[in-house]
């Protein structure tokens, strides 16, 4: 599989990349294909449990500077993958 960096602005066309009132980028690119996801209303970033017993669940918290964070994006033809960095788990819906 090819994997080819996104525009995460076409594919989460819900989230503006406009500063909030406190300067916050709600996409940052980190790296090609690498980003974090950071909530708006509250400054906290996409993440995700690490365990089975939490059942892998996506939650949102503080900045912790760790590949928990960071999430990879890229496009496969019609679909859109989202894979946490750390893991390797892809987000489902």
């Amino acid at each position: 599989m090819t994997q080819n960096p996104i525009d995460p602005f076409k594919l989460l066309q819900s989230v503006s990349a406009q500063s909030t009132a406190e300067g916050q980028e709600a996409i940052r690119l980190l790296e090609s294909g690498t980003y974090t996801l950071r909530q708006k209303s509250s400054g906290r970033f996409l993440d995700a449990h690490q365990t089975a017993e939490k059942d892998y669940r996506l939650v949102t918290r503080a900045a912790q500077g760790d590949d928990s964070q960071r999430w990879v994006m890229w496009r496969d033809g019609a679909v859109y993958m989202i894979q946490q960095k750390s893991s390797g788990r892809h987000l489902d819906a």
